[in-house]
């Protein structure tokens, strides 16, 4: 196909699994899926694209990690792209685009770190809830929504190893604690 380096598929659930610098000429270098749910997962230099080609067209990703360096040439597809709903919860993007094309997007509890002009990117009107992110909105094109619960200046961090990519916050990070704990429907970690 094409697509999706690792991963092509349609109703693929995936959980615990690290996917490290995967290559796809087109989308998704770690997958190309239609209707999926991606749990407690890791990313590194790596995306994910879905596709509309499902009668259940969403993307779910939750307490998982997108790690990419976006100044390596070879490294292709690192976007986070759904054509239709993403649900995106508790999840660490690091220099990793998130768009989406859909309709009652759902964006909670996440940590966006990106030197990038754009971090998410809507379809304009869609009906998107952004909420309680590290995140600096100024980078958010295509949404017009309340975005006073996400926070971003002013904070420390607290990353244990940035360098070996350990992104656990340490109890000096001001992102302790500050999300949102009662998420319909979504376990949340017991640890940060």
């Amino acid at each position: 196909h094409g697509q999706g380096g690792a991963i092509w598929g349609g109703q693929v659930d995936i959980f615990d699994s690290t996917f490290d610098s995967n290559q796809s000429p087109t989308q998704g270098s770690a997958a190309y899926l239609f209707g999926s749910v991606i749990t407690g997962s890791t990313f590194i230099n790596n995306g994910i694209y879905n596709s509309n080609t499902s009668y259940k067209p969403y993307l779910s990703i939750i307490n998982s990690k997108f790690i990419n360096a976006t100044d390596d040439p070879l490294t292709l597809g690192t976007d986070v792209y759904s054509e239709n709903q993403l649900i995106l919860i508790n999840t660490l993007l690091n220099d990793t685009l998130v768009k989406s094309d859909g309709d009652d997007n759902v964006i909670y509890n996440n940590i966006f770190i990106s030197e990038s002009e754009s971090i998410l990117e809507f379809k304009e009107f869609t009906n998107t809830q952004i909420k309680h992110n590290y995140l600096d909105t100024s980078k958010v094109t295509g949404y017009s929504g309340d975005t006073s619960s996400n926070i971003y200046e002013n904070v420390e961090l607290g990353f244990v190893d940035v360098e070996n990519n350990n992104f656990r916050l340490t109890s000096s990070s001001s992102l302790m604690d500050a999300g949102m704990t009662d998420i319909n429907e979504v376990v949340l970690p017991k640890t940060d």
